[in-house]
């Protein structure tokens, strides 16, 4: 479910970034169209890039026009093993 890794009390913290969610929107319509692009986001710590992916995450599971899938690799590289067993499973698990 989408609210367990973006509960409402973290949408609440979401402030306006219109300039990075265009472009978010911009690659989806991209993947839809068959132009797949890639995309790096970094910056300082605690500036909000989760937050905007999340939220980007959330918006595109209510189009319902892709399935996303959100990975936070920080806890699922804690070994090997683990990281298989979460990655197939957050990748090949149907949505609720």
């Amino acid at each position: 479910m989408i609210t367990n890794f973006y509960p409402p009390y973290l949408r609440q913290l979401f402030t306006n970034r219109t300039c990075e969610l265009d472009l978010l929107q911009g690659l989806v319509e991209d993947l839809l169209a068959g132009r797949p692009r890639r995309l790096a986001l970094w910056g300082l710590r605690r500036v909000g890039k989760t937050l905007v992916i999340q939220e980007q995450i959330t918006r595109m599971h209510d189009q319902g026009v892709l399935q996303p899938v959100y990975m936070n690799f920080e806890d699922i590289c804690t070994s090997p093993e683990v990281f298989v067993q979460r990655y197939v499973g957050l990748v090949t698990l149907p949505s609720r």
